[in-house]
């Protein structure tokens, strides 16, 4: 890859959409502003449209509105919002369109190898000085943060876990795990490979670790053919090393344990999911929010099941919001709209049409939506999106990059 490809003007967009979509809230309104600084700068998007995207767009649009309609106590606002983020994804990939795929996969890279420098940098600061971060609540999450440009969590029991510039470790993990999967496709040196491996470890996330095993599967087959040898030697240290990949199974079997808060709190969203699924299958509840839920007697009752009652008290109702992104889709659109929609994100054109990559790189995306509520942002919505758009193939693109 060379470096003159590296910061391009197609760099600010697509970081934008990451930090949009999954980064820390630094200022009220964030999301809606930067979806139409996105717009604006993709705006030409519009010009590039065809018959068929437009088809696609308006489709789109006008079954959220269906689904406000026939669910009046669904959130109006939300449901603006929802608009708004599909527009913005359409229209920012309707601008690569002249570029080409290849060329969106290449800014993306980018975008993640700043994601994963940031994240090293952040915890190589922590691990050297740790007294340098101080306490900060001003984003209505425990951070520690050094002068507001790198951050770790402050929690009791897991003080330092990376989170790089999201809001969550769990949403680091899936950044640097899509970069670790591009990095392998791309064959990238060991080194980097072993670097990106301990950047997902230090967010000690559980999701990171089950998704990180599914990249480990696509290393071992991916070099197989080529490189028998180095997968072999890979296999023998992991077995040298049989007592981590315990240490990650407990820390699997704790988070889903019964004394696991967060475990439970999983759960609690499973079952409710399933329940708002069951209650309206066809078209869905529309898009809710935390007030809508708290209106539903049966998230009550299932709070009061799993929680006990000086948990509740100290903790609210619904404790850390709905984090089940996979169920909620199905449950804000229906099961057919909800299944086309991950039928769409397993056909994206991000990976290439086989039978290995795709179904790997989708269990790393679903994986980390099960835990995190990021199926109405705007970058899941590019992975549904993009097996739609029609991108034109650009002569010697391929020449500049290996990516595709």
């Amino acid at each position: 890859m060379k470096s003159h490809y590296f910061f391009n003007k197609n760099i600010l967009p697509v970081g934008l959409i990451i930090i949009q979509s999954c980064g820390i809230r630094f200022f009220g309104g964030q999301g809606t502003f930067l979806a139409l600084l996105v717009i604006y700068l993709c705006r030409k998007g519009f010009l590039l449209m065809d018959k068929k995207d437009a088809s696609i767009l308006l489709s789109s649009l006008v079954f959220i509105l269906l689904t406000k309609l026939v669910n009046p106590d669904s959130s109006f606002a939300r449901s603006l919002f929802m608009c708004l983020i599909v527009i913005e994804s359409y229209v920012f990939l309707a601008w690569y369109r002249k570029k080409g795929i290849v060329q969106f996969k290449l800014d993306l890279y980018n975008v993640l190898t700043i994601v994963f420098i940031h994240s090293c940098i952040g915890m190589a600061l922590f691990l050297i000085g740790p007294n340098l971060f101080s306490l900060t609540k001003a984003f209505d999450y425990p951070y520690k943060t050094f002068f507001y440009l790198f951050y770790v969590t402050a929690d009791v029991l897991n003080p330092g876990r990376n989170t790089g510039i999201f809001w969550e470790p769990g949403l680091l993990q899936l950044f640097l795990n899509i970069f670790l999967f591009l990095s392998i496709k791309l064959k990238k040196p060991t080194l980097l490979i072993a670097l990106i491996v301990l950047a997902i470890i230090s967010s000690g996330s559980t999701t990171g670790y089950i998704c990180l095993s599914v990249n480990y599967f696509f290393y071992l087959v991916f070099y197989y053919k080529t490189h028998k040898q180095r997968v072999i030697l890979l296999l023998i240290i992991t077995l040298m090393l049989s007592g981590g990949v315990f240490f990650v199974w407990r820390n699997v079997q704790a988070k889903i344990g019964s004394d696991n808060t967060s475990g439970i709190a999983r759960y609690r969203d499973y079952l409710i999911g399933m329940q708002l699924i069951q209650e309206k299958p066809l078209l869905g509840h529309g898009v809710f929010d935390a007030k809508y839920l708290l209106t539903k007697k049966f998230v009550g009752n299932i709070e009061a099941d799993l929680f006990t009652s000086g948990y509740l008290e100290t903790q609210g109702d619904l404790s850390g919001g709905y984090t089940n992104g996979l169920l909620q889709i199905l449950a804000w659109f229906g099961i057919p709209m909800g299944l086309y929609m991950l039928y769409g994100l397993y056909k994206n054109q991000i990976v290439n049409n086989n039978k290995f990559e795709r179904p790997l790189f989708f269990l790393i995306i679903v994986f980390s939506i099960i835990s995190e509520p990021i199926s109405g942002t705007p970058f899941f919505f590019i992975f549904v999106f993009s097996s739609f758009v029609r991108f034109q193939s650009v002569p010697n693109q391929q020449s500049k990059t290996n990516i595709s």
